[in-house]
């Protein structure tokens, strides 16, 4: 509650990431690396824009961190790896932090 007795009210602000600074982290192994990005942090509310030119929808979700590197459980039963659009077939196509605020 704020000085006046009503709850305060929060604001929701849509931040963007830049998904072009996804990038892939070398394993211990060699055979490839995990997802990575800097501005994503992990159990906090994303909102993605996934699919193609032809096919597209609006998803709600959290990463996680996986073997394979960050995953977004907002897409199907297991989530979807974070790819770097234009790799493996990437469906990302944009990507926003869900911030809450107190007005």
């Amino acid at each position: 509650m704020n000085k006046t007795g009503k709850k305060a009210e929060k604001k929701v602000r849509l931040v963007e990431i830049d998904l072009s600074r996804t990038c892939e982290m070398p394993d211990s192994d060699g055979d490839g690396g995990e997802s990575w990005h800097p501005d994503i942090k992990l159990n906090r509310d994303y909102l993605a824009l996934l699919g193609s030119k032809d096919s597209q929808g609006f998803f709600a979700g959290q990463f996680s961190k996986e073997w394979f590197g960050l995953d977004f459980d907002g897409w199907g039963d297991c989530g979807l790896q974070l790819d770097k659009p234009g790799t493996n077939g990437s469906l990302w196509m944009r990507l926003w932090l869900i911030d809450l605020r107190k007005a």
